[in-house]
């Protein structure tokens, strides 16, 4: 009896250790951190543990150990840097499938041995309760570096009209159509080629980058095609996530988007007027995404990866009249929605016409 009492008070827990990594809060909710002078890390590791902490940075070089209560794909950043240890502890119930060393919706990737922390619902304040080992993971969560060059590529087919490499900036390649960023400042992570940037979108903070140069863009009489690299690390939670739109309105074709769904599928949507996918997507992975509207045909056509995931007619055109672009956002739902997107977004196009399946395969091709 006792045995059986002590096995369901039992709770287990991963810790994942990444080297020369450091978290960072990008969002109001979350929590400050608690900095502790330490003696080394299995120190900082042991006060994590009996703390409510679920993230932590130990600075090497100078034994101090910062603790947070949340988790970097919930409100933080992993940021490169050198001589910083961060640990990340996740519940049994999320964490690794020992018998297929997978993970579900988890932003890291195991490249050793788990370390497994067990104890009792009481906080750890022995040895005798838990088992601390080291484990080396490498995050699959884009990380600034100052050593990447510009390592972006050109789309291969006819020539986009704008487009966005987001290389430190939110300038058009071609110089007319530079973005703003609403809410608060941007940051940049590392490309989907390990090289160059990505800007990052924060769902908490409703980020977005917004295109109001003139002249705005009319979509209303024009065949029109949209290409973007994305990293999403918050998707399958019932909630739209905007890659691109121009919303002029809540109303029928006067709010167009393409979006990862609440169920992880892209769509593109005129409002009342959708055409939606069928593959599923994942978190923390990059795809190719591509929508193409067709006036001609009044046609949708969504591509993942270079192919074909669905494609409709009947479809549109936009009703409303000329208006800014935004990029990861459309902020005419807010506050009463929030449809942001949680993530990267990387070499986002812009055509005026109807690219092909043959243009679009190639560019994903360039990798």
């Amino acid at each position: 009896m006792d045995g059986q009492l002590i096995s369901q008070n039992i709770h287990s827990q991963y810790m994942f250790r990444i080297d020369n990594v450091k978290f960072q809060c990008i969002s109001p909710y979350c929590s400050s951190s608690n900095v502790i002078n330490v003696r080394n890390l299995l120190h900082c590791q042991s006060i994590c543990l009996t703390k409510t902490c679920r993230t932590m940075s130990f600075y090497q070089s100078i034994d101090q150990c910062h603790l947070f209560n949340n988790t970097p794909y919930e409100y933080g950043n992993l940021i490169a840097q050198i001589d910083v240890v961060t640990m990340i502890i996740i519940d049994n119930s999320l964490a690794v499938n020992k018998s297929t060393k997978t993970t579900t919706d988890i932003p890291i990737s195991i490249t050793s041995n788990e370390l497994i922390l067990t104890s009792t619902s009481a906080a750890v304040t022995s040895q005798q309760s838990s088992i601390i080992s080291m484990t080396t993971v490498q995050s699959t969560l884009p990380m600034t570096s100052s050593s990447c060059t510009n390592a972006e590529k050109f789309p291969t087919g006819r020539s986009p009209t704008i487009g966005w490499y987001f290389q430190n900036d939110l300038n058009d390649k071609f110089g007319i159509y530079n973005g703003t960023a609403r809410s608060g400042s941007l940051s940049y992570s590392l490309g989907r080629n390990g090289c160059g940037k990505c800007v990052n979108l924060s769902y908490a903070l409703q980020q977005s980058v917004v295109i109001n140069q003139t002249p705005l863009i009319d979509l209303r009489s024009i065949s029109y095609s949209i290409e973007a690299w994305i990293y999403p690390i918050r998707i399958r939670d019932g909630i739209e996530h905007v890659i691109f739109g121009q919303c002029s309105s809540l109303a029928t074709r006067y709010c167009m988007r393409t979006s990862i769904s609440g169920n992880a599928i892209l769509g593109t949507l005129f409002y009342a007027d959708t055409q939606i996918g069928s593959r599923i997507l994942s978190n923390n992975t990059w795809f190719h995404i591509a929508s193409v509207y067709n006036l001609t045909e009044t046609r949708v056509s969504l591509y993942i990866n270079g192919v074909l995931d669905t494609s409709g007619t009947s479809h549109g055109p936009v009703r409303g009249g000329p208006y800014p672009l935004e990029i990861g956002n459309v902020a005419l739902y807010s506050p009463s929605a929030n449809l942001s997107f949680n993530g990267c977004i990387d070499e986002l196009w812009f055509y005026p016409f109807a690219r092909t399946s043959d243009e679009i395969a190639a560019t994903f091709a360039l990798g």
